[in-house]
């Protein structure tokens, strides 16, 4: 009797790991999976300004930032803070540097009034003027990014715009750069918002446009298969 109930015992631990094994290497993709594959296509791809095509794009090197301007101890905290969170989800090499000389810049963040800044930088007046923040990226024909412009109004804003679009400018400027109504406490919420934190959402976004195996100039259908591989793998 005492064989029949080992051997019994042995048959049914090798027919459930059988079952665990079979589950282990046919990973599916979760309801949350797809909603990051679907909202990094809305805001991923492109720019919501100058009628980019809907590509991927990101910084093939590191960002070096000169901060300019008047910028409060507030500013630049919150700066800070932005960049470690964008750092720590960076998984491919990339990361944000701040550097103390402009020559050796490639990316100007700018904290201060309207008239200042566009005394400096006129051709993106207009739009600092109506919005009182702005970003700008310039990019190579390979869709590198290799340039960036943000603009931060510290004088006519609150506290909590100042933050809010800190996290927005820097963030678009990484290559995220549309927006979407689709959540509405999303750092990319296209209508008036003063969201100071990444979502979930945001950060798998983040992540994923600076995964190594992202890759750049990719259009919606591409950059789904590279996401779902993506995602599967880490299953």
């Amino acid at each position: 009797m005492k064989k029949t109930f080992i051997l019994f015992a042995f048959l049914s631990f090798l027919f459930t790991g059988c079952l665990t094994e079979e589950e282990e290497v046919t990973p599916e993709l979760t309801q949350y999976d797809q909603s990051v594959i679907s909202y990094f296509k809305e805001i991923g791809l492109g720019f919501f300004f100058g009628g980019s095509s809907e590509i991927t794009r990101r910084w093939e090197t590191d960002i070096k930032v000169y901060i300019e301007g008047t910028p409060t101890a507030e500013n630049l905290s919150e700066f800070q803070k932005v960049r470690n969170e964008i750092n720590a989800l960076a998984t491919n090499g990339f990361s944000i540097e701040v550097v103390s000389d402009k020559s050796q810049s490639n990316t100007t963040l700018f904290f201060g009034s309207v008239e200042q800044f566009s005394t400096l930088y006129p051709a993106s007046a207009e739009v600092a003027r109506v919005n009182l923040r702005a970003f700008s990226v310039w990019w190579n024909p390979s869709q590198e990014i290799y340039k960036s412009q943000i603009f931060i109004d510290n004088q006519q804003a609150t506290a909590t715009q100042q933050k809010s679009w800190t996290r927005g400018m820097l963030t678009g400027s990484i290559g995220l750069g549309q927006v979407s109504p689709t959540y509405s406490e999303s750092i990319f919420y296209s209508k008036a918002n003063t969201n100071t934190a990444f979502t979930q959402l945001d950060k798998d976004l983040i992540r994923l446009l600076y995964h190594p195996n992202m890759r750049i100039g990719l259009n919606k259908d591409e950059v789904g298969k590279v996401l779902e591989n993506i995602l599967l793998d880490e299953k």
